[in-house]
């Protein structure tokens, strides 16, 4: 899928798989305490990479939405994103995320990050889809880390 914008997600520990990968201190690379006011610095059409908790991931999603952010969503993680929360999801949200879903702007792909690398201002991230030999390698202008 081709897009403005693409997030994935990992589950599993609440680590960050890219922070062995990736220099220290990158500023396209949102970890630790951030708050939704970094958001704003991702453009409309930035391609963003979100790992971490499930929950934090949709929350994250919705506030990019909000914020006018209006790119394709990816979620990547081990066993796949929305089953594991769509209780814990407050109806208007579950709503919004099939609406993204529905229009082609969020796909969820259950799979691992296993790799990265940062190139200036752009990180190259290597996913390999869950029950595939072959990974992919999809770049991203933003990674959050909802660890």
């Amino acid at each position: 899928m081709r897009s403005n914008q693409r997030i994935a997600v990992t589950g599993g520990p609440l680590l960050d798989p890219l922070a062995s990968l990736l220099p220290a201190g990158h500023p396209r690379h949102l970890q630790g305490a951030w708050s939704m006011s970094d958001l704003e610095k991702i453009g409309a059409a930035d391609r963003v990479l979100v790992l971490g908790a499930p929950q934090s991931c949709v929350d994250t999603v919705i506030a990019l939405h909000d914020q006018g952010h209006r790119g394709a969503v990816r979620l990547v993680s081990p066993r796949g994103l929305l089953h594991a929360v769509r209780a814990d999801v407050a109806p208007e949200a579950a709503e919004r995320l099939a609406a993204l879903r529905t229009a082609g702007r969020l796909d969820v792909c259950p799979g691992d990050v296993t790799g990265a690398a940062a190139y200036g201002d752009t990180f190259v991230v290597d996913i390999l889809p869950r029950g595939r030999t072959l990974h992919s390698s999809e770049r991203y202008d933003w990674i959050v880390s909802c660890t």
